[in-house]
């Protein structure tokens, strides 16, 4: 009988649980996809030189449609603690029939602050 009790008491929990779980809608602008799209450029150009993850700051305008230039600057720790700093300039086109984006990116020289 408590067997019967758990099980039905367990059931009654793993349903309320997918009830109130929904859907998460996880709505994604361009310009998202963009800024992600030249992080991870940002990313593949100065992990393997630095050994740290780069932080970039940011700016983007709309050049025409679907095409964006985003500009910003990067700092980036070595592995012995020395921070480097530069700039770049992107130019992305967002394809949406596939959803990708192609970079196109001039990184500064990052010189050691």
């Amino acid at each position: 009988m408590k067997n019967l009790f758990a099980i039905i008491l367990l059931t009654i929990c793993c349903l309320s649980l997918c009830a109130c779980g929904g859907s998460v809608d996880n709505i994604e602008t361009v310009e998202d996809k963009v800024m992600e799209a030249v992080q991870a450029q940002i990313n593949a150009r100065t992990v393997w030189r630095y050994g740290g993850l780069p932080h970039a700051s940011q700016f983007i305008d709309e050049i025409g449609e679907n095409k964006f230039k985003v500009t910003g600057e990067i700092s980036v720790r070595d592995k012995n603690g020395d921070t480097y700093e530069g700039g770049y300039d992107a130019v992305v086109e967002y394809d949406p029939a596939t959803d990708e984006c192609v970079v196109d990116i001039d990184i500064d020289s990052l010189y050691r602050k």
